[in-house]
This record gives C-alpha cells, structure tokens and sequence, in this order.
C-alpha cells in the first residue's frame, strides 16, 4: 500500500482567561483564542476527515487505508478548560480529539512547570520575582547557578518567544532547561510560596487541571484520554528505574481505573522516545498501542512512522501547514 500522510494537530490551553481570573489564577505559557480554535475546527470539520489517534493507529496496523485528508486533534496537559471550553465546541462539531492528562494533578500535586506558569502568569510581580526571590532560591537550593543568573541567562533566540518580558524567559529557561529536577522541584516550590503565600499546591492543583469526574466526562463524549506521564517530567533526564516506572505505568495505571479500560496512548512530555534506554522502550511499547511527540513541531506523521514515534504539529502552525 502507498504512504498516507497525516498531520496530528496539538494544543495546549483554550481561551482559559476566564476561569483563571474567576479562580484568582493567571498563567504564563502556551494558550489558543477562542475565537482562533473555533476557525480551526471550523476549517477541519469541513475539510478533513477527523480521526482519534487511536484509530488512525488501528487502521494502520490493520492494513487499511486511511480515509483521504485524514487529521487528528489532541490537547496537551489536562487543564480544566479542557472540559469547560473546548469540549463544547467539539462535541458541537462533531470532532473526536485525544486528551493527554497528566496524574499528579488528581492527587493534588503540581509538576514544576506549572508553578513556574503560574509564578511567571502576573507581569506586575516579575521585577520582584527576578530580582528578588529567584536570587534568594538559588542561594538556599542551586548556589552554583546564582553568579550566573547575576550576570544574565543566555535564553537562544527560539525559545520563549511569546513571553513579554526578558526577565520571564531567564526564569523559565533557567528552571526547565538548565537546573536538574531536584533544584528545579525546589525552587518552584519556594517561588509558588512566595507569590501564593495563603493558598496550598493542592487547592491551585484543583483549581488549574481536571478532576475524576472531568476526566470521565470527557471520556462518555467520546473522546479519546491518554497519558501525558505522572509529573510533566522529560523522559530522558529520569534517572531512577522506579520513578520512571511510575511516570510511565503508573499514571497508565491511574487512568485505568478511573476509566475501566486503557489508556492506549501516551504523549511524551516535552520530547520523546529519542535518548531513551531500549528496555525503556521496550517498557512503553508494552504499555501503551503508541505514543505522539513534542519535538519537531511541524511534521507531518505517515503510514510508515513508528507508532511509538508520532510527531505532531503546533496549532501556531494551522494556517501554514493544515489551511493552505
């Protein structure tokens, strides 16, 4: 059979502006407008066979042939507009989606990329953060960074791009790319005390990321959920055999019960299978049916892509690589 391709389209949050501000929260990050994520699903549902990537995996191994102009949606990290926002539109639509939901969240926990979204998400307080607690952070918990952050974070040009301030992209490059996961768990721990002093991580936890009952909704709809791992944490930088265990079939676990079945889909947090250890592989290839990437953002999977392997392509892109 010839090669098919197909892009997998990916997104994070939807116009959660409201919910946020209604729960005292602002978030710094990656986010679509409504009205722009309505004008793209518009544009799928007449225009694009839309599949789940369950299906679209399923056809493959069966030897079918996809249908023509075949696409999938999928949302990255669990967070409540999910189920508020963007659920609406595509049961409205008719448009099935695969939901990547992270666990730690269920049990009150927020993965260290989020506090930093949520210490960064006011800009009337990142003077004070930059100058003043991220300074007194790394002197408690990462000293060897503290003349360095002093004299200024090299941030390349492509990252961070959709941030207002420079001072923003230093915080976040320096916690997600230059500390290790025990500094960084730390000091945005100390950083989420400091701006959030009277509310615990838990309550922020259930304020932000879907809850059991979310999930199942989500799931009676139709959609697909899969897992996005336990804590957000790149897959590569695990160390420790059990707390890769547990990022991998734990959070696999998690969702099974709360769904019955499942999940068949993983999506690899901020990268994928790539530097991976083959019995670590081998691991996730026993768990899951496949697994969808967050490395090239503008790939175009096909027929003959490892289903462990599946890029996706950023809604940034829609209108340059799907609409054109």
């Amino acid at each position: 059979m010839s090669e098919q391709k197909f892009p997998i389209l990916m997104y994070h949050r939807v116009d959660d502006s409201a919910h946020m501000h209604k729960v005292g929260l602002n978030l710094s990050g990656e986010h679509c407008s409504l009205e722009r994520f309505e004008r793209h699903m518009g544009y799928l549902q007449r225009n694009h066979a839309v599949l789940s990537v369950p299906e679209i995996i399923h056809i493959i191994n069966t030897g079918q042939k996809l249908p023509e102009k075949s696409v999938a949606v999928t949302f990255d990290d669990g967070t409540k507009d999910h189920c508020k926002v963007v659920l609406p539109i595509l049961e409205s639509m008719g448009i099935p989606a695969t939901f990547f939901v992270m666990t730690d969240p269920l049990y009150g926990k927020l993965p260290s990329t989020f506090r930093l979204q949520l210490v960064t998400g006011d800009s009337s307080k990142i003077d004070e953060i930059a100058n003043e607690h991220v300074p007194e952070a790394l002197r408690r918990f990462a000293p060897e960074h503290f003349d360095k952050y002093l004299r200024g974070i090299d941030v390349p040009d492509t990252r961070y791009l959709g941030e207002s301030s420079q001072a923003t992209r230093e915080i976040k490059y320096l916690l997600n790319s230059i500390l290790s996961e025990g500094p960084r768990s730390d000091i945005s721990k100390y950083l989420l005390e400091m701006i959030f002093p009277e509310e615990s991580e838990s309550d922020i936890a259930q304020k932000m990321f879907l809850n059991e009952g979310d999930i199942k909704a989500l799931y009676r709809k139709g959609m697909t959920i899969g897992s996005h791992c336990r804590s957000h944490n790149k897959l590569p930088t695990i160390v420790s055999d059990e707390v890769f265990y547990g990022e991998v079939v734990g959070s696999h676990t998690t969702l099974n019960g709360i769904l019955g079945e499942g999940p068949e889909i993983i999506g690899y947090p901020s990268g994928g299978i790539e530097g991976l250890s083959d019995v670590r592989v081998q691991l996730i290839r026993e768990t899951y049916l496949g697994g969808c990437t967050l490395i090239n953002q503008t790939e175009v999977c096909s027929t003959r892509t490892d289903p462990f392997n599946m890029p996706r392509i950023h809604e940034h892109h829609f209108e340059r690589l799907i609409a054109k």
